[in-house]
């Protein structure tokens, strides 16, 4: 458990509130978010020498605080603020590293949502805020056709935004996010049932939203970083006992609205 800056793979551009995916071996990219205006920008990190570069293929629009979620084949980034709230999927395809919205939609537009996927199969959005109100609606993404659906028995169990989200061989978990206030809470959906549930061992030390240092996990460990109000702190989520405790590691910069991106190996 220890973390370190890498200053060659600085972004091409400040940014926050961005969609994070990985083909899990060769290289990461940053889709999309805030650079001090909403952004259709792809940067590509490649995990082998740890360099950042600007893509010139974009999203379908400007796009931030969407939720990120993917296969070894394609990774999509959903919902977030353009003109208005998005109530779509943008996929981009690895092997030609360019992006197209999905026709399938999601009943409700909503920005901040929270991201999650089984790694092969099918992929999830969580809650979300839109004009006054916060979400607790779950969508099932299916990798194989690009269809998306609601799931009702996934849904949040408290209605929120900017939550973070890991996920383990067995299931994703929904941890933190804004209220009204924020929140400390941890709750768990099962891929094999794909019903959602507080799961409150797992609750972390600290309420947090925006702590988007999330997805990030080995199979046996979650970590969940950052946030508001700005900090540097990291949670470890086991999953095998589906419990958090802060551990002794820091990020490099007390900072929030972070996107994440992993070759699995950490």
């Amino acid at each position: 458990e220890t973390l370190a800056a890498a200053t060659d793979a600085d972004l091409p551009d400040a940014n926050q509130v961005s969609g994070g995916i990985s083909d899990t071996v060769t290289n990461g990219y940053i889709l999309g978010g805030y650079t001090g205006a909403r952004s259709n920008k792809i940067s590509k990190l490649v995990f082998a020498t740890d360099t950042t570069s600007a893509l010139t293929s974009t999203l379908s629009v400007i796009r931030g605080g969407g939720g990120s979620q993917g296969d070894t084949v394609a990774g999509y980034v959903s919902g977030g603020w353009s003109s208005g709230y998005i109530d779509f999927f943008d996929k981009f395809t690895y092997s030609s590293e360019t992006s197209a919205a999905l026709t399938s939609v999601m009943d409700v537009g909503v920005s901040l949502p929270s991201g999650g996927s089984d790694g092969t199969t099918n992929g999830y959005q969580f809650g979300g805020h839109s004009p006054y109100t916060q979400h607790d609606e779950a969508f099932k993404l299916v990798y194989s056709t690009d269809v998306v659906s609601a799931i009702t028995d996934a849904n949040l169990s408290q209605a929120r935004s900017q939550m973070t989200s890991v996920n383990s061989p067995l299931a994703v978990y929904v941890l933190s996010g804004f209220t009204g206030a924020k929140v400390v809470t941890a709750d768990k959906m099962p891929f094999a049932t794909e019903v959602t549930a507080a799961e409150t061992s797992a609750n972390l030390s600290q309420a947090r939203a925006q702590a988007f240092f999330g997805s990030l996990g080995d199979g046996i460990t979650g970590y969940v970083g950052g946030g508001i109000a700005v900090n540097d702190t990291i949670d470890g989520l086991t999953f095998a006992t589906d419990t958090t405790a802060a551990i002794t590691e820091t990020l490099s910069d007390e900072r929030s609205g972070m996107a994440v991106i992993s070759d699995g190996n950490v």
